[in-house]
């Protein structure tokens, strides 16, 4: 329930602001023109050491003039007073950087390499520096092109005029199979009606040869799996032609739906998933940006879904991989207590940018 009260104290706060923060010596050290409005209770404030500041919330959709951002126990987070600090993740932000010296950098191209985003998503800046109000979710992997370090900070490029700070994404190139120190011999054996559900962050296929390629594969998405094979002592599942995915990154279901292999600690506490069809093509919600974002998968793609949620409006979410959620309106029809035990979040995809 929300509390009225906290509700009024918020909306004084967005009318009295400046005068409010002057009130109780709560100066900002504004290095920058970006202003963040709080998302939905992203209000919460910690110290310049991460500890949370009690008393004291940022009100729902307010806008806050950011100053420094920086990196707190490997979340990112921007500073709106003195000793005050507000999750990025908790922000829709716009407006420019403010660069204080000379845009000097030099660029270098860094082909192959990967970069995976930390606890707390990252924002996106364009080659000035300046805020492109793009954000890029918890744990999302990117083809990293380029390195630049300009007035003494790095960025990593992630499309063309898009660059995310060093502080906010591991980078780094795939980890190549080791060499076999005996015969590459394989014994392939088909594998239908197999499915996979991808458990980690970060999937990549091999090629026939052992070969990593640069195709990921989404945490918690399910995989059509044609067949199997050992080589050195690890088990490969092939999802198309040409590709394997190591068993130890997913979950595999034979086809009576019987999980053959070691599941995922996590989802083997999660008794609530189901597997379900698409039956329409629909956008991804991500709602760590508030915002859709391209679904590659046509009609008939298989995926998990780890929860539902009912909104205002009386639609339904399915989540079917980190940030990531489909309207039910993209599957085929499920039983009705799918619908009866979603979690009720009524201002959830409501204001999508």
């Amino acid at each position: 329930m929300k509390n009225n009260s906290m509700i009024l104290g918020a909306a004084a706060a967005l009318l009295l602001a400046t005068s409010a923060m002057n009130n109780t010596s709560q100066n900002v050290n504004a290095s920058s023109n970006l202003v963040g409005t709080v998302r939905r209770n992203g209000g919460t404030l910690v110290d310049g050491n991460g500890n949370v500041i009690n008393n004291r919330i940022l009100g729902n959709f307010t806008s806050w003039k950011l100053g420094s951002q920086k990196s707190i126990n490997g979340v990112a987070y921007y500073k709106v007073a003195t000793n005050e600090w507000v999750k990025a993740s908790s922000l829709n932000i716009t407006g420019q950087s403010v660069s204080t010296t000379s845009n000097s950098s030099t660029t270098i191209k860094t082909p192959g390499y990967i970069g995976t985003i930390l606890k707390g998503g990252a924002t996106i800046v364009d080659n000035n520096g300046n805020s492109t109000g793009k954000y890029l979710g918890n744990y999302t992997s990117w083809k990293v092109s380029a390195k630049k370090v300009t007035n003494g900070n790095t960025y990593y490029r992630v499309a063309t005029n898009q660059w995310v700070e060093a502080g906010f994404i591991q980078v780094g190139k795939p980890a190549q199979p080791q060499a076999s120190t005996t015969t590459n011999n394989t014994n392939i054996v088909s594998t239908p009606g197999y499915v996979g559900t991808i458990t980690k962050y970060g999937t990549y296929s091999y090629d026939n040869n052992g070969n990593i390629t640069q195709n990921s594969f989404s945490y918690g998405t399910a995989w059509k799996l044609s067949a199997k094979k050992v080589v050195d002592g690890e088990t490969y599942y092939r999802v198309a032609t040409n590709q394997w995915i190591a068993e130890s990154s997913m979950t595999v279901g034979n086809a009576s739906g019987t999980v053959v292999n070691n599941q995922d600690p996590q989802e083997k506490n999660n008794q609530n998933t189901f597997q379900i069809t698409s039956t329409a093509p629909r956008n991804f919600y991500d709602n760590s940006t508030n915002t859709y974002v391209s679904n590659p998968y046509g009609a008939g793609s298989q995926f998990t879904v780890y929860q539902v949620v009912k909104n205002n409006q009386g639609k339904y979410f399915f989540k079917v991989d980190s940030n990531r959620w489909l309207p039910a309106n993209a599957f085929n029809t499920q039983a009705e207590s799918v619908y009866t035990n979603a979690t009720y979040e009524p201002y959830f995809a409501t204001d999508v940018k």
